[in-house]
């Protein structure tokens, strides 16, 4: 019982998502895809579709020293999503903390 209050607290605190241009799915303990190209201003939304595993996404490397500086998710629970809008051209690195061998990057080009 607590497990699930817990769960539904944290869903409850669950910052709204934005409309994504781009998806990439929570599955398996995996990113997937574990690498897409996006333009700049572009959403990109990560969607756990796992049954009963929360996560997390935060950008850098793992254990880097830029981790979770340019965005760190709450936990995402089953059905939840969590979104970031890329305004600058780069290469993003982002991983799960709670299993750091998830692992992927988002490459974002210019603009046209």
């Amino acid at each position: 019982m607590v497990a699930g209050l817990f769960a539904l607290a944290v869903g409850l605190s669950q910052p709204p998502v934005a409309r994504a241009e781009s998806t990439i799915q929570i599955r398996d303990l995996a990113f997937g895809p574990s690498s897409i190209t996006v333009s700049q201003g572009e959403t990109v939304l990560w969607a756990n579709t796992e049954d009963l595993m929360p996560h997390n996404v935060s950008s850098g490397a793992v254990g880097g020293a830029n981790a979770g500086q340019l965005f760190e998710s709450p936990f995402i629970m089953p059905g939840d999503g969590f979104s970031y809008t890329f305004a600058e051209p780069g290469e993003y690195s982002y991983y799960c903390p709670l299993h750091p061998t998830m692992i992927g990057v988002v490459v974002v080009t210019p603009a046209s």
